[in-house]
């Protein structure tokens, strides 16, 4: 009886998960077939909403067109958000600082969340690394869950928030604290909203916990100015 009972309990596993795969292997999301919360889906594929790190793998490069040469059956889309609460990520159980991070991208590069997941994804990872991304023109991108483990400062994952603000490389490739007045005021109020979040979060750079320039500015100076 054991023995049977674990036999069907693979078994169907088996079935859902080749099913889950299937579904997740889609090209195209057409909005003109499939005109139920479009704009806020897009936003949220685009944004990497979805806690399932294979889901996020498999649709970041979705393609949004507005033809009708292919549908994603109502069918699809309601598995693909149901198989998107299933939390592939570890999440924190304690959250002790904000670890502030730059792009080490020159001022003329004009990037955000998708060309940094992409990098990240190259190197083998399930995600971009990054919480929070601030793009130059001070627009706030999130990344992983606020809740979830990051992959952005090594030995402080399990614990950390990870905020990367894209700039802080000069033309010659040194360091350079080269931010947007927009960048300075997003980062300021995403700190805060943090803070109200976590009272306690230490908010440190992340050449404070690594051998490196990242993020190309004295965090505790601005601290003290700004907080």
């Amino acid at each position: 009886m054991f023995f049977r009972l674990i036999f069907f309990i693979t078994f169907y596993f088996c079935k859902f998960f080749s099913k889950y795969k299937k579904i997740t292997k889609i090209n195209y999301l057409d909005f003109n077939t499939f005109p139920c919360g479009q704009i806020k889906l897009k936003k949220n594929i685009e944004n990497g909403l979805f806690r399932n790190s294979y889901i996020n793998q498999q649709i970041h490069e979705l393609k949004i067109r507005g033809n009708k040469n292919l549908i994603l059956s109502l069918n699809s889309l309601t598995w693909l958000f149901l198989l998107s609460g299933i939390n592939t990520y570890n999440s924190r159980k304690e959250t002790e600082y904000l670890i502030i991070h730059c792009a080490a991208t020159k001022p003329s590069m004009d990037i955000g969340l998708t060309e940094i997941r992409k990098w990240h994804l190259d190197r083998g990872w399930r995600d971009v690394g990054y919480h929070y991304i601030i793009r130059r023109n001070g627009e706030v991108e999130l990344g992983r869950r606020s809740d979830d483990m990051g992959a952005h400062a090594s030995g402080y994952n399990h614990k950390s928030i990870g905020v990367c603000l894209v700039g802080g490389m000069a033309d010659d490739n040194s360091a350079e604290d080269n931010f947007t007045d927009r960048q300075w005021t997003a980062l300021l109020d995403l700190v805060k909203q943090i803070q109200v979040d976590y009272p306690d979060i230490n908010i440190i750079g992340h050449n404070e916990v690594s051998q490196k320039e990242c993020p190309s500015f004295n965090v505790q100076q601005w601290k003290e100015d700004n907080l």
